[in-house]
């Protein structure tokens, strides 16, 4: 497909009335697709032609008619405009304030649309026509998911018409390095089968892509296609990777090809560089030859997904039907190796992206999220539109005036209408800026754990929304003014007799102010419930001291050691790291607190048939408890010799105060044994001592059941090796990851990372959240004042006349204070009764993430009642008492 220049800017030039449109346009498009964008690159050139397009519409705007031969006759609008411009100048508060408030509920629209297309909605980089893809993947009908046999993927893919082509991928992360000290890293990968690339409609952006025999036979050597970032990284361009040998997990691969630019496999959330046969899945996973786990054998079960393209004229459904039926005749004919599918059948699902678990989750947090916009962009609309009504009403004279000097009806509607525009475009210009910003915050800050991406673009279609809600917005509330105020009889108008406020303003005027109202305070009640949660959550004893404590991983058995040899790899790399000078103390743990995999194993008491309870297990070094400064309860941890002893078996055992509730009671736990079953057998270990529990996997939830082992008398797992320090990581990162390095050059370091960070990822969501959502907070009390304030001085304004006859006739200024002061805390009080129903839904949205309180929770509810009736309060201050100075001659002085 030809690219084109940006929608938005190409729609803006329709400002320019023909011929001239149409030779500025065509000027800028030919040099747009035959010089910009080749020379410097899709974002670049888009940047280009808004700056063009932005300039020849100012300059057509500003050059007079008849100058340097250019004559025109600008459109009445046009000319509206100018004058709207000179007349927003002279009231620059006015102005901005419209405009900034607009701007921000925009902004924070636009963002979370933006955010939510590019995770859950944008096609996947890279591949042809991403519409016709379908994801199938086997699942039960409650969302768990198993993986397919490659003879049963290939005999899928036979069974179903509707798909042209398929192709299985397993995507995982391997080690990689080009034999050089330094080079090697951890790298995302997708083990693939032979019709991978040709399924996608990828070509080779450098060399070739894998073939068949190479995918899913035996032949040498083996092959591999690196991504265009990857091949710049270890190699010098892309040209040079070709024919280079790299080590994948110990064995060797040749790169043949280089994938192009933008393409990073099938998940649009975890950029892959890296693509192997699938031949090679069980060599670089060191199952034994003599296993059952390898291609040819139809219950070896390697691929996560299967990848189809369909057919010319084929809908999903119709392959949806076909691979059930497929999936049906596979389980009758192989029983033994498919009698597992009669739970797990075959779900396709049009395009690539995020699996299932991973975009359900992301669902939520941007449903959440989107919620809280919803309110703020209320609160924004309704500011706005009352600022707009009040400004009309308050021009009613100026108008009149105007109309006895022959202005038309209509051309003081078409003033109104340029004077909206001219608010309403640079609003859509900050409500955009702001959305960049607000992209960055959300992708920074954890909130939707998706890992290091590239930035965020805006969605095309959610900047067209900001202009046309803009748009909207202050036309729609600008012009009903302007439509009421024609309608005034001018005569009485400039005499001053006609009717100020009609009731029909008023109550426009009210409305909006209480659905502001009532939405600030669903907000700001939302913002109360997450500064409460937060106060919970972190006052929250996790069990151990996360500052100053840092991690890396270090896991040499890919490269083919024996688990002997990774438990020796395992000892030499914590005695390094241990004798640094900026390091107070290290230990290594398999699972420690805040780990993404944890290990579960039945215990019970010894000897006897009671009841059993799954723990968490984990395998630590003997200095691990004073580490990370775990109190131990009763007894003692482990001594050095009970750890380097390296037997498979576990002898002694620590375990948490909960765990020894649970088997002993309040007796005492040191020198008794329980049955422990694990993977390996069933043993009976000796408990050594009972620490305090940890809450190490979600500090929502209550510590968990957990025993701990001697760390080297795991299963060979890869260790955590967590070092304390009074350095900041960053400072010394290079140190360890050099001496862990030293002990086996080829095995990536990673790291580090703070214990602090990990923490911080478990509260990411409702951290981000209590930002957003009190910035918001603060917007809308802000907006909230404004709103306020405009409306009760502008009646105070309007109503000077009663107040002076009054007061003339013996009423005290108290009972005009009253009268000022009664009405504006009706509304309050109006707009805090809708605003409490809003609390009870708006509170659902964040329901799942409170921690301590319930979404009903009065002290948040009333609180942010009670806030707002006191902004109401102060907002309605100023004018009340300006009320009360009412000189009382001044109506009679004007009778």
């Amino acid at each position: 497909m030809t690219p084109r220049p940006p929608l938005l800017p190409r729609a803006l030039l329709r400002l320019i009335p023909r011929p001239h449109r149409d030779v500025i346009a065509g000027d800028l498009e030919e040099e747009y697709l035959e010089t910009v964008l080749p020379e410097r690159g899709a974002r670049a050139a888009n940047r280009w032609y808004w700056a063009q397009t932005i300039g020849s519409v100012v300059a057509f705007l500003r050059v007079p008619s008849g100058r340097n031969g250019l004559s025109r006759s600008p459109p009445p609008l046009f000319r509206e405009m100018r004058h709207a411009a000179v007349t927003l100048r002279r009231r620059p508060g006015f102005a901005l304030l419209a405009v900034l408030t607009l701007g921000a509920g925009i902004g924070a629209s636009v963002s979370v649309y933006s955010v939510a297309h590019w995770v859950l909605l944008r096609p996947v980089s890279g591949v042809e026509d991403p519409d016709r893809l379908v994801r199938v993947s086997l699942e039960t009908e409650t969302g768990n998911s198993t993986t397919f046999s490659l003879l049963n993927l290939q005999d899928l893919v036979a069974s179903a018409p509707a798909i042209s082509r398929g192709a299985g991928s397993i995507a995982t992360i391997l080690q990689v390095s080009t034999g050089t000290r330094g080079s090697a890293r951890s790298i995302p990968t997708e083990i693939v089968t032979g019709d991978y690339f040709k399924t996608l409609g990828v070509e080779a952006h450098f060399g070739r892509l894998l073939r068949r025999d190479e995918a899913e036979g035996t032949v040498a050597p083996r092959a591999a296609v690196i991504g265009y970032g990857l091949s710049t990284s270890l190699f010098d361009g892309q040209a040079g990777a070709l024919g280079e040998t790299i080590h994948v997990n110990g064995l060797q691969f040749t790169i043949v090809g280089v994938a192009p630019p933008g393409f990073h496999g099938t998940d649009r959330l975890t950029p892959v560089d890296l693509w192997l046969g699938a031949a090679a899945y069980p060599a670089l996973r060191r199952f034994p030859p003599s296993s059952d786990l390898h291609l040819g054998n139809r219950g070896a079960r390697f691929f996560s997904l299967m990848v189809g393209r369909l057919a010319p004229g084929a809908g999903l459904e119709e392959a949806q039907e076909q691979l059930q039926s497929g999936m049906l005749r596979l389980i009758q004919a192989y029983p033994d190796e498919n009698g597992i599918h009669e739970e797990y059948r075959p779900r396709a699902i049009r395009g690539l992206g995020a699996d299932a678990q991973t975009r359900e989750a992301l669902s939520t947090s941007l449903y959440r999220l989107s919620g809280m916009v919803l309110f703020i962009l209320i609160i924004a609309c309704a500011n706005v539109a009352n600022l707009l009504v009040l400004r009309g009403i308050h021009r009613r004279g100026e108008v009149a005036v105007r109309r006895a000097l022959g202005a038309s009806r209509g051309h003081m509607l078409l003033q109104s209408l340029s004077e909206s525009l001219m608010l309403a475009l640079p609003a859509a210009g900050v409500g955009v800026a702001l959305a960049l910003y607000l992209n960055r915050l959300l992708w920074t800050s954890g909130f939707l754990f998706t890992g290091s991406l590239e930035e965020v673009p805006l969605h095309g279609s959610a900047v067209l929304f900001a202009v046309a809600l803009s748009v909207a917005t202050t036309v729609i509330f600008g012009t009903i003014p302007g439509v009421a105020a024609t309608k005034v009889k001018v005569g009485e108008q400039l005499k001053g007799t006609a009717q100020t406020v009609t009731s029909g303003g008023w109550l426009l005027k009210s409305g909006l102010t209480v659905l502001q109202l009532s939405a600030s305070i669903a907000i700001l009640a939302s913002a109360l419930l997450l500064a409460r949660s937060m106060a919970h959550l972190s006052s929250v004893d996790i069990g151990f001291e996360a500052r100053g404590l840092h991690q890396y991983v270090f896991d040499p058995a890919p490269q083919g050691y024996d688990r002997d040899e990774v438990v020796d790899l395992h000892r030499q790399a914590l005695e390094r790291v241990t004798a640094l000078p900026s390091v107070a103390a290290a230990t290594g743990s398999v699972h420690p607190p805040f780990s993404d995999v944890v290990t579960r194993y039945s215990i019970g008491p010894t000897g006897e048939e009671g009841a059993r309870e799954m723990v968490h297990v984990d395998w630590i070094a003997e200095n691990f408890f004073d580490v990370l400064r775990i109190p131990v309860i009763e007894g003692r941890a482990f001594q050095r010799e009970e750890v380097i002893s390296g037997e498979l078996e576990p002898e002694v055992a620590v375990i948490g105060h909960r765990v020894a509730r649970t088997l002993f009671g309040d007796a005492p736990a040191v020198g008794r044994t329980f049955a422990l079953q694990t993977s390996s057998g069933s043993f009976t270990p000796t408990i050594v001592g009972v620490v305090n529990d940890v809450r190490g996997f979600d500090v929502r939830d209550d510590a968990e059941p957990k025993i701990y082992l001697p760390l080297l008398s795991g299963r060979g797992d890869p260790i955590k090796i967590l070092v304390r320090s009074p350095f900041p990581p960053e400072q010394i990162g290079d140190e360890v990851r050099f001496a862990v390095g030293f002990v086996e050059p080829r095995v990536p370091v990673e790291g580090p990372v703070s214990m602090t960070e990990r923490l911080d990822r478990q509260l990411a969501e409702q951290r981000t959240l209590l930002r957003l959502v009190g910035l918001l907070s603060v917007f809308a009390v802000g907006l909230s004042v404004v709103g306020i304030y405009t409306i009760v001085a502008y009646s105070v304004t309007v109503r000077r006349r009663e107040f002076g006859i009054r007061m003339a006739l013996g009423a005290g200024r108290r009972r005009i204070l009253a009268s000022v002061l009664r009405r504006a805390l009706a509304l309050g009080a109006v707009g805090a009764g809708v605003g409490l129903g809003l609390t009870f839904m708006s509170s659902r949205l964040i329901r799942a993430v409170l921690f301590g309180v319930g979404p009903a929770d009065p002290i948040s509810v009333l609180g942010a009642a009670g806030i707002m009736l006191l902004v109401v309060l102060l907002a309605t201050a100023l004018p009340a008492v300006s009320a009360t100075r009412t000189d009382p001659s001044a109506p009679i002085r004007a009778e």
